[in-house]
């Protein structure tokens, strides 16, 4: 489960985008089912420009990523996999739910845009305001809205965040 990507490694998504892993940014041992040790772990990747362009629709897509070069690789279980472009499938226009914008089949891993900052980081960097907090909470709250409207939960918020479809395939995170 993505044990075998190393720094340098370059992935080629769905799309026929390709990402250069730079460095890892979290890592955790966790137990496996059969009491083995699973090495989870994210990266932080790079849009890896193509040596050639195909057509008009390559050069629009490259101007885009070259915009927004950074990204989070995340190798999830074959499930995870499925759900992920599930959700994608199922709200794809939500700008209050982070979804991958690649997988790559061969590692099961998902593509999602790198943030530098989460909450967290954001609260402790300076002084915020009440109406930020408030605009940011009602936004995740927004989100979660989206997720229960369309038969999604969220699971938990350990590593890997799991998202389950309520409707027909339920799990139990």
């Amino acid at each position: 489960m993505g044990s075998s990507l190393q720094v340098g490694q370059t992935l080629v998504g769905r799309t026929g985008v390709s990402y250069r892993l730079q460095k890892v940014l979290y890592e955790r041992i966790e137990q496996g089912t059969k009491n083995e040790d699973i090495m989870r772990r994210l990266w932080l990747a790079q849009y890896a420009s193509p040596t050639f362009q195909l057509s008009c629709w390559d050069v629009l897509l490259t101007d885009h990523r070259s915009k927004n070069n950074s990204y989070v690789v995340k190798p999830v279980t074959t499930f995870e996999y499925g759900q992920g472009f599930r959700l994608q499938r199922d709200l794809p226009f939500s700008p209050f739910v982070r979804l991958p914008v690649d997988g790559n089949d061969a590692n099961m891993a998902l593509i999602f845009q790198y943030y530098n900052e989460d909450f967290l980081s954001f609260m402790q960097s300076g002084p915020v305001s009440r109406p930020q907090v408030k605009r940011i909470l009602l936004d995740i709250l927004k989100g979660v809205a989206a997720c229960h409207s369309k038969g999604w939960v969220h699971c938990g918020n350990d590593f890997p965040s799991i998202i389950c479809a309520t409707s027909d395939n339920w799990c139990d995170c």
